[in-house]
Formats: C-alpha cells, sequence, structure tokens
C-alpha cells in the first residue's frame, strides 16, 4: 500500500477504500466541515508520456449518466502530480459482500432482484451511448447511504458506441480489437478480441449473477484459454444447475442479439419478475436486501483491499 495522504485539495482522508494499477479510491470528507457526508475520491497518478485516459472516460460517462444506479459527481480537480474525482460513496462490492454470506452465496430471490436493478442499470448506459466492457461483481455495489439501491461503477475501460452524427447511429464493429474485461466474467466474443457491443454487457451481468447465486463459476480460477473453452462447450444443464430457472430464459434471449442490436431490457427484465411472481415471492420485491442487515457490508471504514480473483 502506497502513502496515504492527510489532505487532498480541500478534502481529508479518512481510509483507503481500494488501490490497483490506476491509483487509489479513499473514503474523504471536507476537511473544514467534520460533519459534511463521506465520499469517495479516486485519483490517478499523472505520468509522462501518457494521457489520463481512464479517469477522463470515467468522468466522461458520469458527466453523461446520471441519476439512480450511478454515482453522482461532487468535484473534480487535480494537482501537480494527481487528478482526482469525488463522488457518491458506496458500499462493499457485491463480490466482497457475497464472500461473507453464508455459504458465500446470495439466495435466488436475491440474485434475481440484483439482476432486474442492473438490467435498469444497463439500459440508461446503453441509452446514453456508452458501453461498460468490465462487467463484474467487484463493479457493483449498494450505496452507502441507500443500500437498497445497487450502483453501477468505474468505467475506465467504457466506449463509446454512437458515431459523433448523434446517437442512434452506432459504430461500426471494428474487425480485431485489444482486449478489454476480465476472463472471468467477460462474453465469448470478447474473449475472441472482437468489438464488444451492448450484449456483451449484458453477457457480463449474466455470469455474475451466476457467480453472485451459486458462489462460483466452473471456470473460475483457469486462465483464458481454458476459461473460453469451458464457456463455448458447457451445456446449461451444467451452467445452471442451482440458478433460478429465468437465468436459462435470459442466456437463450442475449444468444438471439448481435454486435449492433440494442437488446430487448424489457422482455429481459420480465423473465426475472415472472419467475418472482410464480413463486408467490413478490413480497420479496419490498423487503430489505441481505446486507441491509449487516452493518459491516456498509462501513467504509471496515472496507477491506479488493481480494484476489479467486
Amino acid at each position: 500500500m502506497s502513502n496515504v495522504p492527510e489532505f487532498i485539495d480541500k478534502w481529508r482522508v479518512i481510509s483507503v477504500l481500494g488501490e490497483g494499477s490506476f491509483g487509489q479510491v479513499y473514503c474523504v470528507q471536507d476537511r473544514n466541515n467534520k460533519q459534511s457526508p463521506f465520499y469517495a475520491m479516486k485519483v490517478e497518478q499523472k505520468q509522462k508520456n501518457r494521457n489520463d485516459e481512464v479517469l477522463r472516460m470515467e468522468l466522461q460517462v458520469m458527466q453523461h449518466v446520471t441519476g439512480r444506479f450511478f454515482c453522482d459527481i461532487v468535484h473534480k480537480g487535480q494537482t501537480e502530480k494527481i487528478t482526482f474525482i469525488v463522488m457518491t460513496l458506496l458500499g462493499k462490492p457485491l463480490d466482497e459482500i457475497r464472500r461473507a454470506q453464508a455459504g458465500r452465496r446470495f439466495s435466488n430471490p436475491t440474485s434475481m432482484k440484483i439482476g432486474m436493478q442492473m438490467i435498469r442499470a444497463f439500459k440508461k448506459l446503453h441509452h446514453a451511448g456508452y458501453i461498460h466492457r468490465d462487467v463484474k461483481p467487484a463493479n457493483m455495489a449498494p450505496g452507502y447511504h441507500h443500500p437498497e439501491l445497487l450502483h453501477l461503477f468505474d468505467f475506465g475501460l467504457s466506449r463509446y458506441i454512437f458515431k459523433p452524427d448523434g446517437p442512434g447511429h452506432l459504430r461500426p464493429a471494428r474487425s480485431k480489437v485489444a482486449f478489454r474485461g476480465t476472463y472471468r466474467y467477460c462474453s465469448i466474443n470478447a474473449h475472441m478480441c472482437r468489438d464488444q457491443g451492448r450484449v456483451d454487457d449484458l453477457w457480463g451481468l449474466l455470469y455474475s449473477l451466476i457467480e453472485l447465486c451459486t458462489g462460483s463459476l466452473p471456470w473460475t480460477g483457469m486462465k483464458q484459454v481454458e476459461s473460453l473453452s469451458i464457456k463455448t462447450a458447457i451445456t446449461d444443464d451444467e451452467l445452471f444447475q442451482e440458478c433460478p430457472r429465468s437465468f436459462r430464459k435470459v442466456k437463450k434471449k442475449l444468444a438471439q442479439f448481435k454486435f449492433e442490436d440494442q437488446p430487448d431490457y424489457d422482455t429481459l427484465l420480465m423473465m426475472l419478475y415472472r419467475e418472482i411472481f410464480s413463486l408467490g415471492e413478490q413480497k420479496l420485491l419490498k423487503e430489505p436486501f441481505e446486507w441491509q442487515m449487516r452493518s459491516e457490508d456498509m462501513n467504509p471504514f471496515n472496507h477491506t483491499k479488493r481480494c484476489k480473483e479467486e
């Protein structure tokens, strides 16, 4: 862990929330007001001969996609050595919360509720013209002040998909691109270094939901080639053995979409809703999530460093 500053600009650093190749994420508070709310500050180190492209893209997405499911920008700035964004503080990411559950997994109804919120989040993101390209439970988290609401975050690998002449005019697919994402959760299309579209984000969401409700994926811990081989060959019976039935329907629907297609978000949502209603569990839609019962899942001062890939 690098040295932690006491202050950055007008912000007092309270604790470290995470650290990666890009820089650090801190919990901060207004240095002149100890009664002010806590926020998250994302910091990127300035380097010679390199554009600050990760934080720049993050800022661009956050400025264009606001409201429910997304963090608000509170402040942005730079010093001689760093660029930073101050934003809404979140609770622990879903991968950490899952590991703290009994059996290291969420219940099927909870996994479906997570899916419902995230489908809405991706609909909003995609309609604004962006794709995420690194969808995983580590990039989804409940709000610290509003734990009933999930947030999608970390847009450093995102891409704007429309032509400059306006929304709705999709940029054509590139024939070969560098890999973007995380092998465990990415689509087969992304594995093969093909240009990603909106549907690839939803494949990442589906694989994330499977892990959240089963505790692991069949290819967890494997290298890229082995992971791709299993994703390609695995049967639905093997993949969805302990999952809600609706997840199979979601997979079948996603397989119908091509790069240029706008996914049918509302149909995907209804697949999850129908299963909950068919089980007579609609009351669960209004019940709190597991993490709302556990203060340690929301406390930024109890926030651990990101776990390594299992």
